[in-house]
């Protein structure tokens, strides 16, 4: 079917659709739910769905809960895009540059400060069942932190977190589609397994920062791929981590 023809469908009312969707398995245009082809034709319109509601039209169903139905039949996982409140997903990467260090110096500069103080880690969202990558640089002083947060687009920390000894620390915390891009661009600097922590990452969280799902750090990173990993981060709670 064309996607002229899907367009036109999608325009319809519900009744109307309906009747396509009868009249194109009569045809034999697109299988019934009973046959064993219908599996991949149902899969290939939920992959390719920008929204649940795009599912049901492309579908000719009278609501989302028969998609819902046959998906967990199926054991088809839902886009991460649904995960989503509409058009959420779409603003908030609009908000986040293409290009976010835009000197070479500025990259080297932020590459070399997470290399030796900063951690590559996750952060899962009940909410939205995501799960999103993120960096995160902890410090006695401040100044290399609020140099930092100006390079990557953080908001400068009003005040600092005390460690469990009791000392002042200073965060710089991205996540998400930023942090994602960061990676990108401050991957030729890093060396060793930072490197490949990065490189991991982005194969990981492609293409924009987040994976759908419960994933912990030693889903991304195993204890016997990356032997020089240390347990997560303390000077952080869930509660203060914002992803954009």
């Amino acid at each position: 079917m064309t996607d002229d023809v899907v367009a036109d469908e999608e325009s319809k009312p519900v009744s109307d659709r309906r009747k396509t969707w009868r009249k194109a398995v009569r045809d034999g245009i697109r299988p019934s739910s009973s046959t064993p082809e219908f599996a991949k034709y149902f899969e290939n319109v939920v992959k390719t769905s920008k929204r649940r509601e795009e599912a049901v039209k492309r579908m000719g169903y009278a609501n989302p809960s028969i998609i819902y139905h046959h998906m967990k039949r199926l054991g088809i996982e839902a886009p991460i895009e649904w995960r989503l409140k509409p058009y959420v997903g779409s603003k908030r990467r609009q908000r986040v540059p293409q290009e976010i260090i835009s000197t070479v110096e500025g990259r080297f500069w932020v590459a070399a400060l997470i290399q030796g103080e900063g951690c590559i880690r996750v952060h899962y969202s009940k909410r939205s069942h995501l799960t999103a990558v993120e960096l995160v640089t902890v410090m006695g002083d401040p100044a290399p932190i609020f140099t930092l947060s100006d390079y990557v687009g953080a908001s400068r920390r009003l005040k600092p977190k005390l460690n469990n000894n009791g000392n002042p620390m200073w965060l710089s915390v991205v996540g998400g589609l930023r942090a994602y891009r960061v990676l990108q661009e401050i991957r030729p600097f890093l060396l060793g397994q930072k490197l490949r922590e990065a490189e991991r990452a982005l194969e990981f969280f492609a293409p924009y920062g987040y994976r759908r799902g419960h994933h912990g750090g030693y889903d991304v990173w195993p204890r016997s791929e990356f032997p020089l990993r240390k347990p997560g981060n303390p000077h952080t709670s869930p509660g203060e981590r914002k992803h954009i």
